[in-house]
């Protein structure tokens, strides 16, 4: 983590090797090949488990699951390994983080207990705007670069006016149209909240053919040209424990 906030951080272990580490993934596979292969890896894994060194045994596997994180063997090895830390820690923080690891990678999380962020008593309480201001999250650095690119959104049922401003690589929402803005769409907010939570411009194409949206500046070109400097709404889980 090269920053903290503003500051720059400097200051880690000390040890001056570590403040600009390689990619995670690129380093284990030259750790994988140096020991002698993934069986090798794995091997040395396995002996340090059943010898009871299960810190050593999931700081080994990881390399093989990083850089294969299909790689069931691997992935239950280092389960295991977590999830016997995990019983032998007083702290509950860690022992959270070693269980809920150990269940990411033996498939065993049941995601449908979690907390569906986006429940429809939820999205009804929220402001458009509040909808809209959750692209910041999904802009695509890469694509967006240095481009600048305007909207504006008209929520038809709550009256609200919303901008939207790509630059730098940022997405700024604001309570004022553009008066520049590739094009101006009149949605309302349920459309607005598909657009966010399903397919952007499946949603927007069914609204307007229902009639339901309207564009009083641009057009359906226009809105994909600019949505497309986002990512896709996913419902991918994130397993933090693959790196």
């Amino acid at each position: 983590m090269p920053h903290l906030f503003e500051l720059k951080e400097v200051c880690r272990d000390a040890d001056p090797a570590t403040l600009s580490p390689l990619n995670i993934r690129a380093s284990s596979k030259r750790y994988i090949e140096l020991i002698g292969g993934r069986d090798a890896v794995y091997a040395a894994a396995k002996v340090a488990a059943d010898a009871g060194d299960h810190q050593w045994a999931a700081e080994l596997v990881s390399h093989l699951v990083r850089v294969d994180p299909e790689d069931t063997e691997a992935r239950l090895l280092k389960a295991d390994a977590l999830r016997t830390l995990g019983y032998g820690t007083p702290n509950s923080n860690w022992r959270n983080f070693y269980l809920t690891a150990a269940r990411e990678l033996d498939g065993t999380i049941d995601y449908s207990l979690g907390i569906q962020i986006n429940a429809p008593d939820q999205i009804a309480a929220m402001p458009g705007s509040a909808l809209l201001d959750s692209l910041r999250f999904r802009i695509d650095p890469e694509k967006a670069g240095t481009a600048t690119a305007t909207a504006g959104i008209h929520v038809s049922d709550t009256g609200e006016d919303i901008g939207l401003i790509i630059r730098n690589g940022v997405l700024e929402v604001s309570g004022v149209i553009p008066s520049d803005a590739s094009f101006v769409l009149q949605v309302p907010k349920q459309a607005v909240a598909g657009m966010i939570f399903l397919d952007t411009l499946g949603v927007l194409q069914k609204a307007l053919d229902g009639g339901a949206a309207s564009f009083s500046a641009g057009g359906p070109e226009d809105a994909a040209a600019f949505f497309a400097y986002f990512e896709p709404h996913s419902d991918t889980h994130i397993t933090l424990a693959n790196r």
